[in-house]
């Protein structure tokens, strides 16, 4: 969320500051030409939009999906049940441990439900 704000704040504010500066450098040149400092404050919006669907295409495929993930991660403490904890990946090394263990996990998840079909005579 910050990273789109951040974004969005630079559309707006960095053309501002390229038109300022590009005045600036050019006060002692032609008084009345405007257009190489519209085209710089032009430029910098520009990239400020570049960056502002950046931030929107990383909210939408990475920061949501992993909020979801954490969000889900957490259910079993809505019927008492504690939630799991298999630590953080730093890198890809503590990466492949973690979903080692959630593989795992899952692996012993799906094993108890077979067992608990099992002894209450549930089908599935």
């Amino acid at each position: 969320m910050t990273d789109m704000t951040v974004a969005l704040g630079q559309t707006f504010i960095d053309p501002y500051k390229a038109y300022k500066q590009h005045r600036l450098d050019n006060a002692d040149q032609q008084q009345g030409s405007v257009g190489g400092a519209v085209g710089s404050a032009t430029m910098a919006s520009g990239k400020g939009l570049g960056r502002l669907y950046g931030a929107m295409a990383k909210g939408a495929l990475v920061d949501l999906p992993l909020a979801l993930t954490e969000g889900l991660r957490n259910a079993p403490r809505l019927y008492g049940a504690e939630a799991d904890d298999y630590g953080r990946a730093k890198d890809w090394k503590s990466g492949m441990v973690v979903g080692g263990k959630v593989s795992a996990g899952t692996c012993a998840c799906e094993l108890h439900l077979r067992r608990s079909a099992d002894i209450f005579k549930i089908s599935r």
